[in-house]
């Protein structure tokens, strides 16, 4: 009889506004491809494309894990998905969308959130409630999200041991989601912190 095979760490991806639904392949298959070649079962709803819905994507990442783990049918990558071993990651406002599911008061408990990475990632009022080791990205040239905001994010998220901050010289808000060379140069950590 063959062996099962081994246990795959799952990550909850969210989109950034205006990213999501039919857009979401387009704007993320780069960044999501990469995490998956680290061998992570990557899970990412097509929620609220057009809007700026950081609380309902919220919700959406924590309903697709509840799915995903209850209907390991729906995807053949389901069935060696660990679901006590989770990463939420996401990129501008779905980085705050990971924040925020990340940092409720089951998360771990509920989700199975063992790490959070936020990509460039709007701030949210519950920071300082993250008690899982947290990544935090951005770029000098970011003015979408300027890397102040997301700075104040790290300060703010007192709880997340180990906490890092990554901040590239010359990346802009992209950085994470654009193939062109010399782009994407962060992901590869974001993948390995979320083993």
């Amino acid at each position: 009889a063959g062996s099962a095979a081994p246990a795959r760490n799952v990550v909850a991806f969210g989109h950034g506004k205006k990213a999501g639904g039919e857009k979401m392949d387009r704007s993320y298959h780069a960044l999501l491809s990469t995490l998956a070649s680290y061998g992570l079962v990557v899970i990412a709803p097509l929620s609220c494309p057009e809007d700026l819905c950081l609380p309902e994507l919220a919700e959406d990442l924590g309903t697709v894990l509840d799915t995903c783990a209850a209907n390991r049918s729906l995807h053949p990558a389901l069935a060696s998905a660990d679901f006590t071993r989770v990463g939420v990651a996401g990129h501008s406002m779905g980085g705050g969308a990971a924040g925020y599911l990340a940092s409720s008061e089951n998360a771990t408990a509920r989700y199975g959130v063992r790490a959070y990475v936020g990509m460039h990632g709007t701030p949210v009022p519950t920071e300082a409630g993250l008690a899982v080791p947290t990544l935090y990205t951005t770029g000098s040239e970011d003015k979408l999200v300027r890397p102040s905001v997301v700075n104040s994010s790290f300060v703010r998220s007192v709880g997340a041991l180990p906490r890092v901050l990554a901040e590239l010289a010359d990346a802009n808000h992209f950085e994470p989601t654009d193939p062109r060379s010399g782009h994407m140069r962060l992901n590869p950590y974001a993948a390995a912190f979320l083993l």
